[in-house]
């Protein structure tokens, strides 16, 4: 939702945006915004080497053009990335969550 600072409008809706969508960053001429798609699930993960998009979203017709795809080596359970609003830089990063389970029978 788009809330206006001085109340003279309504709240609404940026078309084009999915629940599963995270907003990274306005643009420089607040026109657009940075968006990355979360994978939607109880513990959301890319497969394995597919990259990551990142769209620019035009917060008026809804349309999306890809601004970077960021390679990643690994399957992140969570990824974040950041952009520079003029999107000359960016950052991203992710974690795991890794664990064992064993399965142990007849211990007295």
């Amino acid at each position: 939702m788009l809330y206006p600072l001085d109340g003279a409008e309504e709240p609404r809706t940026v078309p084009g945006i999915s629940g599963t969508d995270q907003v990274i960053q306005w643009s420089t001429d607040l026109r657009s915004m940075y968006v990355y798609n979360q994978l939607a699930g109880p513990f959301p993960a890319r497969p394995a080497n597919q990259p990551a998009k990142v769209w620019l979203l035009d917060i008026q017709t809804g349309q999306k053009r890809l601004w970077k795809e960021i390679p990643s080596a690994e399957s992140f359970a969570h990824l974040w990335v950041r952009v520079t609003p003029d999107g000359r830089s960016y950052v991203y990063g992710g974690w795991n969550i890794l664990s064992e389970l064993y399965l142990v029978e007849g211990l007295r």
